[in-house]
């Protein structure tokens, strides 16, 4: 049971080689064993601000936070939290899979009440 750690853009990734799974998209083995980690980059936020003609440190406000930290969740360099992207998806009236680009479709699925 090994662990590694490797940094990347100042950031520590801590790989455990157990857990460690290929079908992640943005983790990929090269020939050689070394790992890269593609940066995420949340391209429909980013267009949602953008179409709203809102800056990051509007948005920012919004969520309570300062504009680094949003603009690095925008980039990827950070993970958001489940309440930020709550709170956007509310915001733009989207489905937080379409914030994180796992879908094109940016209809949220509401339940009839």
């Amino acid at each position: 049971y090994k662990t590694f750690c490797f940094i990347f853009q100042y950031e520590y990734l801590f790989v455990d080689i157990l857990n460690f799974k290929l079908s992640n998209p943005t983790i990929t083995l090269t020939e050689l064993g070394f790992i890269m980690v593609k940066n995420i980059r949340y391209q429909h936020i980013r267009d949602l601000r953008e179409d709203a003609d809102l800056t990051q440190a509007d948005v920012a406000k919004i969520l309570n936070c300062t504009q680094v930290s949003y603009s690095y969740y925008e980039l990827g360099r950070r993970d958001i939290p489940t309440e930020i992207l709550i709170a956007l998806a509310d915001f733009y009236d989207c489905s937080i899979d379409y914030l994180l680009g796992r879908t094109n479709v940016k209809q949220m699925n509401k339940e009839s009440s």
